[in-house]
């Protein structure tokens, strides 16, 4: 049977309602507004009206039977327009239904009337549909009266409110109650007025505890009491003479008065430490945000910072790579999947730079309130606000709060921009300029060892007739050694390529440096032999995560160096350290030794250390290559000196790798 509502819109009846694929329910019990219930369904259930059933309980099986009912056919023809499948029918229809579809339901939601009979009402449809949905969530939402065409929905299933008024009460009447039973023993002894006297400190102390209202309801009580225990009839409400009837209707005037003026100071004392530590959290948050580099720092103090004032979660979603972007990190912060009323809202608040969603007037069909942040001429992302109480956002206190939040993150995130932006200008001049050095360099050393190539060439194929076997093989000689330094440079050029864009960490595993200074110092024993050349290892070693070719380098490196740079038969010593954490693996010499001023550009690319008593014709890539071997294995190298002509000290520290220590014994033998 159908019901024609408007404009040939007909709205079903449940005996002949479509409910294929129905997960989600709306159940009205009471005149609400449609735009009221669409907002709070679409936040409860995160999907559009399309996929809900909204079931209208009629008071009578003819669902516009009268007058009293035509609430239900406008709200059901306006369910209807949004998409969903509605049904109108009474509670036993409603529950057969429910029967039905049952085991589908994945959220209902039920529409009560505000106030006790309206409470006691909806929990009693809860409890039969309880009993009918097993798996389904139930959720009971509390409606004003219907007004202008709008209605103001609560939470019906949080007491927290009630009982704390219960308690207020209570506390109330307990401090009359105590000042009652003190004034009533101490009566024979004590003045006329000491009962007065004490009520009205039951008065003001219930106005500072329970506020002005609480004050009120003492001042009322505690003349009821007075009457009641203290005016003649004692333990009666009856009052005999006029005295009594004004000196009782001036402790109630006395303690409103005094009520209203202690709540009012109260109030003014509440406002004021609120306004105190609203100052606080802006102070707070605007000095972290000037120590903030990135924006993913600032972001995390901003949604940390205003999560407790706000008592909500607070996210901030970047907006400057584009709606699909904004989209997916939004889905992926608050763990909801997005609907285009979510966009809608984000996007109006990113166009207007006014807060949106909900809890205003503005696209509030979605749970989320979004309050712009504006990052130099253009919205850099927003500000996304979570599980908020929405008269907690009509506080003027909370909105100035999330304003001038949005504001310092606005002033913060066009400050980092423009700092990583004047850094990418100076990363791009160091590589310029990196560059035109590594040209120089290659062009510089290429062109020696080439000329030495080209012309000892030369000369063979020109005079070879002439030249006796000595000078013919000095020549082959110095093409040989001339072509196996380019080789090497080439080589280190492209290490020191291969090793920026080095991902090492799947490469990692336990090594052993005691026999990784062994092998390399077997390698090169040709020439450690013109040395004095010790060995001074801590035991145990514990191992160190890393890849055991790559460290090998850095201890050949060290060793060559201390050969290359040590006269013969000066002491070159191997040195291996551990604190438990880490691990020092040090090559001391007695050679030329560094000037302070180079110790650290000793390890920039190209830089050569010229020496009166060494000619260097290394290209300078071979420590720079170690300092970032060690930078991938989360160590790190440098230099150390007395002085020119005091020996040096090179160092590589690398973490331990967290395996059992072995005695070096055990490990070789």
């Amino acid at each position: 049977m159908n019901t024609t509502a408007s404009d040939d819109q007909s709205i079903q009846h449940s005996e002949s309602a479509p409910h294929d694929g129905i997960r989600h329910v709306v159940i009205l019990k009471t005149a609400t507004d449609w735009r009221s219930v669409r907002r709070i369904a679409s936040q409860q259930f995160r999907t559009s009206p399309e996929n809900w059933l909204v079931f209208v309980i009629t008071r009578t099986p003819d669902a516009l039977g009268d007058l009293s009912d035509a609430w239900t056919g406008d709200i059901g023809f306006l369910a209807e327009r949004s998409g969903a499948k509605t049904v109108l029918g009474t509670r036993d229809e409603l529950f057969d239904l429910m029967g039905k579809i049952g085991a589908g339901l994945d959220n209902v939601l039920i529409f009560q009337p505000k106030g006790i009979i309206g409470k006691y009402l909806g929990y009693r449809l809860y409890r039969n549909l309880r009993s009918i949905l097993k798996s389904a969530e139930l959720h009971r939402m509390e409606c004003d009266a219907l007004t202008s065409g709008y209605s103001i929905v609560h939470s019906a299933e949080n007491p927290k409110s009630g009982r704390k008024t219960l308690w207020n009460l209570a506390g109330v009447l307990g401090l009359v109650g105590l000042s009652a039973y003190v004034c009533w023993e101490f009566r024979a002894s004590t003045p006329i007025v000491f009962p007065y006297m004490v009520m009205i400190t039951s008065v003001v102390l219930s106005a500072v505890l329970f506020g002005r209202w609480g004050g009120l309801v003492a001042a009322a009580a505690g003349m009821l009491m007075l009457n009641f225990l203290f005016v003649i009839p004692i333990r009666s409400i009856k009052i005999d003479s006029v005295e009594d009837i004004m000196t009782l209707v001036i402790f109630l005037v006395v303690g409103s008065l005094t009520s209203v003026l202690v709540g009012r100071a109260a109030d003014l004392l509440s406002s004021a430490r609120e306004k105190q530590a609203f100052n606080e959290i802006v102070l707070k948050i605007s000095r972290k945000l000037t120590e903030t580099v990135t924006l993913e720092k600032a972001y995390e103090l901003v949604a940390g910072e205003l999560e407790k004032p706000l008592n909500a979660r607070v996210f901030i979603v970047d907006y400057r790579y584009g709606e699909k972007v904004f989209a997916a990190e939004l889905a992926k912060q608050t763990g909801y999947d997005i609907l285009p009323a979510d966009l809608l809202a984000a996007q109006i608040a990113l166009e207007t730079g006014e807060p949106t969603g909900y809890g205003t007037s503005v696209a509030n069909d979605t749970i989320l309130h979004f309050q712009p942040i504006s990052g130099g001429n253009n919205p850099s992302g927003l500000i996304v606000i979570d599980k908020i109480e929405e008269q907690k956002l009509a506080d003027p206190r909370i909105r100035v709060l999330i304003e001038v939040v949005a504001d310092l993150s606005g002033i913060a995130v066009e400050r980092i921009i423009a700092e990583e932006e004047v850094e990418q200008v100076r990363a791009k001049e160091t590589t310029e300029n990196l560059h035109n050095t590594v040209l120089s360099a290659v062009s510089h050393d290429f062109r020696t060892p080439l000329s030495t190539i080209i012309g000892s060439a030369t000369s063979l194929q020109a005079f070879r007739d002439k030249y006796d076997e000595e000078t013919i093989n000095s020549l082959l000689d110095d093409i040989y050694n001339e072509a196996s330094r380019l080789d090497r440079f080439v080589a280190e050029v492209l290490d020191l390529t291969k090793l920026e864009h080095d991902d090492l960490e799947s490469r990692l595993e336990p090594v052993d440096l005691v026999d990784i200074v062994d092998t390399v110092a077997e390698s090169i024993s040709s020439h450690l032999a013109n040395f004095n050349f010790e060995r001074d290892f801590d035991h145990p070693i514990p191992f160190v995560s890393g890849e055991a070719l790559l460290l090998e380098k850095i201890v050949q490196n060290f060793l060559e160096n201390a050969t290359k740079y040590s006269g013969a038969g000066s002491n070159i010593t191997a040195i291996l350290k551990s604190n438990g954490s880490t691990v020092v693996f040090t090559v001391a010499d007695s050679g030329v030794g560094i000037a302070p001023e180079n110790l650290e550009r000793i390890f920039e690319r190209l830089f050569k250390v010229r020496h009166a008593s060494h000619t260097e014709s290394s290209p300078g890539l071979g420590l720079s290559i170690c300092k970032e071997i060690a930078r991938l294995h989360g160590g790190r190298v440098w230099a150390e000196s007395d002085g020119q002509g005091k020996g040096s000290r090179f160092n590589l520290e690398l973490p331990v790798d967290n395996v059992i220590v072995l005695e070096n014994s055990e490990m070789t033998g």
